[in-house]
């Protein structure tokens, strides 16, 4: 798996975790499944934007208070997006996988079945090869990172 382009925002993504308790591993899996780390990637059927493929204002009425899609393939804007909406899954969720679930889309697969193959899984293995990789730089002093306990 190549994670390059998703590890160069591990700086951001781990500050701007920080704020919200989630391990910028789970952050930066979502970057690499949502986007493979490119800040310009552009959903053209859904129009979800940048990094963490925020949906933008004028994609639906009901996402009339989030930027525009110029605005969000900013990285740091779309990562702070991206981090208050999961935020805000988790605790009406409860759940890491029903919060991810939801921010995939959630209804948009045609089961969850699809969504755990198509998503999930990626998501996963993701997850975890970022997770030992930001240890090792951990243990080599190049990353400082606040750790919350995010249930899989």
């Amino acid at each position: 798996m190549e994670l390059e382009a998703t590890l160069q925002w591990t700086d951001i993504v781990t500050r701007m975790a920080a704020a919200y308790a989630i391990e910028p591993a789970i952050i930066l899996a979502i970057i690499y499944v949502e986007s493979r780390g490119d800040p310009t990637a552009l959903n053209q059927t859904s129009m979800a934007t940048g990094l963490m493929q925020v949906m933008p204002q004028e994609a639906h009425a009901m996402f009339c208070l989030r930027p525009p899609s110029e605005v969000l393939l900013d990285p740091e804007t779309n990562i702070a997006w991206g981090l208050k909406i999961l935020s805000t899954y988790i605790e009406q969720e409860g759940t890491l996988w029903a919060a991810i679930y939801r921010y995939s889309g959630g209804k948009a697969w045609r089961s969850q079945a699809e969504f755990t193959h198509s998503f999930w899984l990626p998501f996963a293995e993701a997850w975890a090869e970022i997770e030992q990789q930001l240890r090792a730089q951990e243990q080599d002093g190049r990353l400082r990172i606040r750790h919350r306990n995010n249930s899989r």
